[in-house]
């Protein structure tokens, strides 16, 4: 009886562990894809392969932090400020004269180096120092990350279709953008065992199609995502013949920022982990096992990532443990490579309602709050001047600004 208990308790955390990853990857597929499709739309490369990027690199970074085992139930994924600063980057890039095929390898090589930097902040014990920095900094940096993710949705909403087939419909985008943001938000009172970003996928996806039914036309491929390439849309950063001729200033400025941005975003998403399971994450663990999952993002053609707090969250209450990421991981590995031809159906409109409805919840609404509280006056100050740095000129100028600005009050 006592060899019966001891095998049944080593299975119900493996099942425990794949329907915490089945619950946790329905949070994060749509923003995954979406992220992965924002950044390549600021490269100029197709939606299809920004798709595959976002689910090739959730699998890597999910993998090796799951083998890692520096937190516990920790689930990693592309994140809203993780895309806004390889977003600037690959702005400056192609404001530097890059070509699509440049950007991408410049950016492969960002979010390598940022994970090579990574690795040695967790080697070095760096995770104890980044914990340091002031709480007010934290929420104006995710605040401003969440202006800029609103932002950036502005050309996938506008609804510029070619052709007169759809003229008098440019809406259709927006329509079907409302319509996720609110199944996001809304559905889950109701449907409470559907996360919020699946719910508001799926009721774009009906309104975008019922309004295609309705018209007769074909859909313009600018509003949809197109076939996902798969595992041939996997793609080395290291055989370039163009490595020698990247802007390599650029390149490492923007990997230290990625490396301390990922960190940070990550040993937040392990103290809320430790909360739910009741443990203490290895900061040293997890940063090392965040930095390898970095690198091997960039060699399949994926893009960067960090610890992700709602999908953490899911997965430790779905029953996830020991193993969750890895097990995510498998799931996206099989998305990524067998679940291409569904990217016909997807609506950019749809994935653009995604990331704004993230955005909504990343904002620090306490900051308002903390301007008529005289005691926390100056922590509204120093949230207001990160969020003012960061949409108007850069998030890490903006953070050590901040950090600065604190020290002196």
């Amino acid at each position: 009886m006592a060899e019966v208990n001891r095998t049944m308790s080593r299975v119900r955390p493996c099942g425990g562990d794949v329907l915490g990853a089945l619950a946790a990857s329905a949070v994060i597929l749509p923003q995954a894809m979406a992220f992965g499709v924002t950044l390549f739309a600021v490269a100029g490369a197709a939606s299809a392969a920004g798709a595959f990027a976002g689910l090739i690199a959730t699998a890597a970074l999910c993998t090796a932090s799951g083998a890692g085992g520096g937190t516990r139930g920790l689930i990693t994924a592309p994140t809203g400020p993780t895309l806004i600063l390889l977003v600037s980057a690959a702005t400056a890039f192609r404001d530097n004269g890059l070509a699509a095929a440049g950007i991408l390898q410049a950016l492969a090589m960002t979010i390598a180096l940022g994970g090579l930097l990574q690795l040695l902040i967790g080697l070095a014990g760096g995770g104890r120092l980044i914990k340091y920095i002031p709480f007010p900094v934290v929420s104006g940096f995710m605040t401003g990350s969440a202006v800029l993710m609103l932002t950036s949705q502005w050309s996938a909403i506008a609804g510029n279709a070619p052709g007169a087939a759809w003229a008098g419909w440019q809406w259709v985008p927006a329509v079907t953008a409302l319509a996720t943001i609110a199944g996001a938000r809304l559905l889950p009172r109701w449907l409470k065992k559907i996360p919020g970003p699946i719910a508001g996928l799926l009721l774009g996806m009906a309104v975008f199609h019922a309004l295609r039914a309705a018209h007769g036309a074909a859909i313009p491929g600018e509003w949809v995502i197109g076939v996902v390439p798969g595992f041939a849309g996997a793609q080395s950063i290291f055989s370039g013949a163009e490595l020698p001729g990247l802007p390599w200033t650029m390149i490492v400025t923007a990997a230290a920022a990625l490396a301390v941005l990922a960190s940070l975003d990550t040993l937040l998403t392990a103290v809320v982990a430790d909360v739910a399971t009741g443990q203490r994450h290895d900061s040293r663990r997890e940063l090392m096992a965040q930095g390898v999952g970095q690198i091997v993002s960039a060699a399949v053609g994926g893009i960067a990532g960090a610890g992700t707090t709602a999908a953490t969250v899911i997965a430790i209450k779905s029953g996830g443990g020991r193993w969750v990421g890895v097990c995510a991981g498998l799931c996206f590995v099989l998305l990524a490579g067998f679940a291409g031809g569904l990217g016909r159906y997807l609506p950019i409109g749809a994935l653009a309602g995604v990331i704004i409805a993230v955005a909504f919840d990343v904002v620090d609404k306490d900051i308002l709050r903390w301007t008529r509280l005289r005691h926390l006056r100056q922590d509204a100050f120093v949230a207001m001047l990160v969020i003012i740095i960061t949409v108007t000129y850069d998030l890490m100028v903006a953070v050590g600004a901040g950090v600065a600005i604190a020290i002196v009050l």
